[in-house]
């Protein structure tokens, strides 16, 4: 019975440890995306700084309102606490404050970096702390060239720490759970919780950062964190484009709550069915003699074993060498339906499914070729019901003890459907937007992978349509954001009757736009469709004020078509595609909003071909 508690009671404790580090990793993934989203939001603003520095050169815009289109800027953004433009000395010529120190910054590492490096990346400086050390900011900021190609300066943008904070905050998250960003150097960005004790000049040496796995974007371990010395088990996360990792990490004591909890009631109803079982052993010993005592010890025993045997919910299998079963135990009824001695003499993998046996064989057969002596397997398997069950099956080979050569291997198997089902719906979660119920930016970038490569290999058109409320700001403004977010759903739902077709996608793009990715279009047929979004969304009849023309909620779109080809680079066909129908959208507002625009690809072969405008009200 102690020996059961125990091994019971120490699988429930990993089994809590694991479920915490799943949680933990899709809460990183979540974590890591929404740093790169911020990132990438600052990155856009300096873009958009360079481009009116580039007015202000041509004497378009005066220096006086650069400085207050930066300090707008910031005024709008959640994120920015300041906005800098810096000369090639280091001067601070340009801010987002209304009244700018004298300032220069040559001996800063951002400074110094974009000075010896002349690529146009962002770059991600080190944190800086406030003057009270209460918070740290984190720099975006790119480099200013001349038109001879020459350093001109540096233009940078300012995040709050305090931004991070806030945002993990509404997780709920346990109060020893530690959020940390890291650069890939080791250097940290910013923590929650946030304490500027924490900024030390670099992390790469410690433990922790030595943890982590250099040929891997993501994964999970367990360490000490030398801060506050807590037993943490964590769970970290890459960005695709910034050199940022984020790791989430909750204390092992708070973990382990729960099962704390559970294991004093285990221990105390084993203790209660102890002392019931030396009760009555104490009764019987005095009613019988060292014959019955013999026979109570051997029917003892034997319900040792039948408790084992019954208890254990890991299937245990004996393979010989030609891949056929020698031993079943009798946990093969409750995993596959099937009775031990029917499985006796079957081949291991017989009920496997045919999309996942040629994987799980070629595994056996290097086991048994000599690559590898231990190793685990993930496949569904055909219930004797009927119906299919994920199986987790752990594979040990044997050896032969005279000629050291493989004489079959070991299988333990158990049923995993249930995690199998969490995860996806953590996956679906992933790629849903919580606010319209439709599929979200990524499931969007997904998707366009995909069919991009389908339509290269079958030679078909490839359309998308991005779509935009029209005047929405002002419709915020009048009725409030949670009107704002009525209409969104309103118009995700119109919009999905219209984009029903197989293989169509529709998504939400960011703020109030949507996209809509439409397989096998040609540009009229992409247009056919937008015009018939674009009429839904006006029939509708959502009654906004602040579109003069219409009175009603109305949306402007742009439809690109490209015909992909197979020695076409992925990334850059897609970049181009996007461009394009963000070029017609923007077409499609400047000139009175309420219609779409469509540019096709006349050439097919050739992506980045001529253009023309297929225009619509």
């Amino acid at each position: 019975m102690i020996v059961l508690t125990v091994a019971h009671d120490w699988q429930s404790r990993n089994a809590a440890l694991r479920s915490v580090q799943t949680v933990n990793r899709s809460l990183a993934h979540s974590l890591a995306q929404h740093a790169e989203d911020s990132f990438n939001a600052a990155d856009a603003v300096l873009v958009a700084i360079m481009a009116q520095l580039d007015r202000g050169a041509q004497g378009l815009d005066s220096r006086a309102q650069l400085g207050r289109n930066l300090a707008a800027m910031v005024a709008q953004s959640e994120s920015l606490t300041d906005l800098s433009v810096f000369d090639a000395d280091g001067n601070l010529i340009l801010s987002s404050v209304a009244t700018p120190p004298k300032l220069n910054v040559q001996d800063r590492s951002f400074f110094q970096h974009h000075v010896s490096n002349p690529d146009s990346e962002p770059y991600l400086g080190s944190p800086i702390t406030s003057p009270s050390r209460a918070n740290w900011r984190v720099t975006v900021s790119r480099r200013l060239e001349r038109a001879d190609h020459q350093f001109a300066g540096v233009v940078a943008a300012s995040l709050n720490s305090l931004y991070f904070e806030r945002h993990y905050r509404a997780l709920d998250l346990g109060p020893e759970t530690a959020i940390s960003a890291f650069r890939t150097d080791g250097m940290l960005l910013f923590r929650y919780p946030g304490d500027s004790a924490y900024l030390v000049p670099s992390y790469a040496n410690s433990g922790l950062f030595r943890s982590w796995s250099p040929s891997h974007f993501a994964g999970v371990l367990r360490y000490t964190a030398l801060a506050d010395g807590v037993d943490r088990v964590a769970a970290y996360d890459t960005s695709s484009k910034f050199p940022v990792i984020v790791n989430v990490a909750a204390s092992v004591h708070e973990a382990l709550a729960d099962w704390r909890r559970e294991t004093l009631w285990d221990l105390a109803g084993y203790g209660l069915l102890a002392g019931v079982v030396l009760w009555l052993g104490n009764r019987l010993a005095r009613q019988s003699k060292l014959q019955k005592l013999a026979e109570r010890r051997l029917t003892e025993n034997e319900l040792q074993f039948r408790l084992l045997t019954e208890m254990s919910g890991d299937m245990v299998t004996r393979v010989g060498a030609d891949g056929r079963r020698l031993y079943v135990s009798p946990a093969s009824t409750k995993l596959l339906g099937w009775a031990a001695e029917q499985l006796v003499g079957s081949r291991a993998l017989h009920s496997c499914n045919a999309d996942d046996s040629l994987v799980t064989e070629a595994v056996l057969r290097d086991m048994g070729d000599g690559i590898g002596s231990d190793v685990s397997v993930t496949y569904r398997a055909l219930h004797r019901l009927g119906h299919e069950i994920w199986i987790e099956a752990n594979v040990r080979m044997t050896y032969d003890p005279d000629t050291g050569r493989s004489n079959g291997a070991v299988m333990i198997s158990r049923d995993i459907t249930a995690r199998k089902t969490v995860e996806a719906g953590l996956k679906s979660l992933a790629t849903t937007d919580g606010l319209t119920g439709i599929a979200n930016r990524r499931r969007l970038d997904e998707v366009l992978q995909s069919e991009w490569r389908r339509s290269a290999r079958e030679g078909t058109a490839l359309s998308i349509a991005l779509i935009d409320v029209d005047l929405f700001k002002s419709y915020n403004d009048q009725y409030g954001h949670l009107a704002g977010d009525d209409c969104l759903r309103q118009l995700a739902q119109t919009l999905n009757t219209v984009f029903r077709r197989p293989g169509d996608l529709l998504a939400r793009y960011g703020g109030e736009e949507f996209g809509a990715v439409l397989p096998s279009t040609e540009a009229p047929g992409a247009w056919d469709v937008a015009e018939a979004a674009r009429d839904a969304v006006e029939k509708c009849g959502l009654i906004h004020d602040g579109n003069p023309l219409s009175k009603v909620v109305t949306i402007s779109v742009g439809v690109a078509t490209a015909y992909p080809m197979p020695d076409r680079d992925v990334k850059e066909g897609l970049e181009l595609l996007l461009r394009t129908a963000d070029k017609a959208l923007y077409e499609s507002k400047r000139t009175g909003r309420n219609q779409v625009k469509s540019i096709q690809v006349l050439s097919p072969p050739i992506l980045h071909g001529s253009f023309h405008s297929v225009a619509g009200h």
